[in-house]
């Protein structure tokens, strides 16, 4: 006589498969906890050493870091929302470029400032995230005066595009360096509050155009531009007191030596 095995429930190919789904998501879980865990304890031993630095005899420390840094941004901002609105109208009626080799330039902004950026996080971590951004601004700002210069002498006008697109990836390349540094000396329960303090930024940049518009009909767009190097200029210092208390090391750097103690502390277990 022939008899069929029949397979139980808990034998089931289905059954199977969801035993091995939840054995996934249960390693993917005990995993993502790992990370989370390693990443605050590499916080923390980082910032132990960080919390240490200071300057001015103590009078700048490291819970000023987000005011500082959103002094020297809001600055910038005001300066950036003076011209940045007019830099079409600048190329179109000054330099006399038509409307499609306007809209070529701003084809490669973006280009520019992409390849920028990932130049300047190499940079930091080798030079440190203030000392980068302070050179890469710098940088920026001797291209926006050399536009100035250039057009001012009656270059050509494609060497004048040249230091435009120079001045802008500099100058806005930096961001994920200066927002990593918030997100550092920020505690988790503050972050959302800093962020919330961008749209502030945002609106002195939009009342600022209409200083700018004011300017450049009472006296030319470079003139304009000008005031704005002046500001920037300003910007630029006062976010230079950062490094005095931004520690070159990140919390990143951190995480190999909190994964090796967990590791030896498993093994003597």
């Amino acid at each position: 006589m022939i008899t069929h095995l029949v397979p139980t429930a808990s034998e089931t190919p289905e059954d199977s498969d969801a035993d091995g789904l939840v054995t996934d998501k249960t390693v993917i879980d005990e995993e993502a906890t790992e990370k989370k865990a390693i990443d605050e304890e590499a916080w923390q031993l980082w910032m132990d050493q960080a919390g240490e630095m200071s300057g001015f005899g103590g009078r700048l420390r490291t819970d000023h870091v987000p005011y500082v840094g959103f002094a020297s941004d809001f600055i910038v901002s005001l300066a950036s929302g003076m011209t940045i609105m007019f830099f079409p109208l600048f190329f179109q009626k000054d330099c006399q470029m038509t409307p499609a080799e306007v809209q070529t330039i701003y084809f490669f902004v973006p280009i520019v400032m992409a390849s920028l950026s990932t130049l300047g996080t190499r940079l930091a971590a080798r030079f440190g995230r203030v000392q980068t951004i302070l050179a890469i601004r710098f940088f920026g700002l001797f291209w926006f005066v050399a536009l100035v210069l250039l057009y001012h002498f009656q270059a050509n006008k494609w060497l004048v595009v040249g230091a435009y697109l120079a001045r802008t990836g500099l100058m806005n390349c930096a961001y994920p360096l200066r927002e990593s540094i918030l997100m550092d000396y920020v505690p988790k329960s503050q972050r959302a509050r800093w962020k919330s303090l961008e749209a502030i930024s945002q609106f002195g940049w939009c009342g600022s155009a209409f200083i700018g518009g004011v300017l450049a009909d009472l006296h030319g767009y470079t003139f304009t531009f000008i005031v704005t190097i002046i500001m920037q200029t300003v910007a630029v210092c006062v976010y230079a007191l950062l490094g005095l208390v931004v520690s070159k090391k990140t919390p990143t750097d951190f995480r190999e030596i909190v994964s090796q103690r967990r590791n030896e502390s498993r093994l003597v277990s």
